[in-house]
């Protein structure tokens, strides 16, 4: 295979289903995938084919430039529906809170909003977690989204408090 192809192969997926802020039984399926590039990609799997070497019409809703080495494992979760209510217009936003692993020894904390009324999304790196020896490889967040669990190939399990403004932590 080329090396343009290669990128686009998933090393790690995770999952989230939000409700719609106006139709109860409709959701948007999102689909986070890691890549080798060290990059997390969102998809919104009921418009796209899933990412493959050989599909090139496909683009991400979103990508964010994660790691410096490949992504080998997230998970996500998708918090309470905020109701950003202002005077001048309500507008409706769900959040996401994603961590990703990687090879480069760090895991990444993400907060993931994608606005209702016009599908925007941004996505923010809330933390970088340091602590592990070598390759992180596997990862899990409480429903809550404050903490993350995650184990090593230097054989270590970390469990990690998160803060909402902070840039690095270990535990």
């Amino acid at each position: 295979s080329s090396s343009s192809n290669s990128s686009s192969f998933s090393t790690a997926v995770a999952f989230v289903s939000l409700p719609h802020p106006h139709h109860q039984h409709q959701h948007q399926h999102l689909l986070f995938s890691g890549d080798i590039r060290g990059r997390v990609l969102l998809w919104d799997v009921r418009h796209t084919t899933l990412p493959s070497s050989t599909s090139t019409r496909n683009q991400p809703l979103h990508t964010f430039s994660a790691h410096s080495r490949w992504v080998t494992a997230l998970a996500a979760v998708s918090l309470k529906q905020e109701e950003q209510e202002r005077e001048e217009q309500q507008e409706q936003q769900q959040s996401i809170t994603v961590v990703s692993a990687s090879a480069d020894t760090t895991l990444r904390l993400w907060d993931v909003v994608v606005v209702a009324s016009d599908g925007n999304i941004t996505a923010e790196c809330r933390q970088v977690l340091r602590g592990h020896r070598q390759r992180v490889t596997g990862c899990a967040l409480t429903r809550d989204g404050l903490q993350v669990l995650s184990c090593s190939a230097d054989g270590t399990l970390k469990l990690w408090r998160c803060n909402s403004d902070s840039s690095s932590s270990s535990s």
